[in-house]
């Protein structure tokens, strides 16, 4: 039997998380600037729209530094 599931991705689940209040943000961790950031507003950026952001040279070099400076790439 199939279990019925509210999210079907990630990026469903990611958005959900983070439409949440303020103080369940903060709750979860996330810094108070931060937080309080994301509740005004957020876009999550995937496939072609990064992708199209990669153009910009100086963003490109900037991600990738930043990769491996936090090691985060496997």
């Amino acid at each position: 039997m199939e279990i019925k599931r509210k999210w079907k991705s990630a990026l469903g689940k990611l958005k959900d998380t983070l439409s949440d209040k303020e103080k369940i943000l903060k709750s979860k961790g996330l810094p108070n600037y931060i937080a309080s950031e994301i509740v005004e507003s957020f876009e999550v950026f995937e496939n072609e729209k990064i992708s199209e952001m990669l153009k910009d040279k100086e963003f490109a070099v900037f991600l990738r530094k930043y990769f491996e400076k936090e090691k985060l790439g496997v």
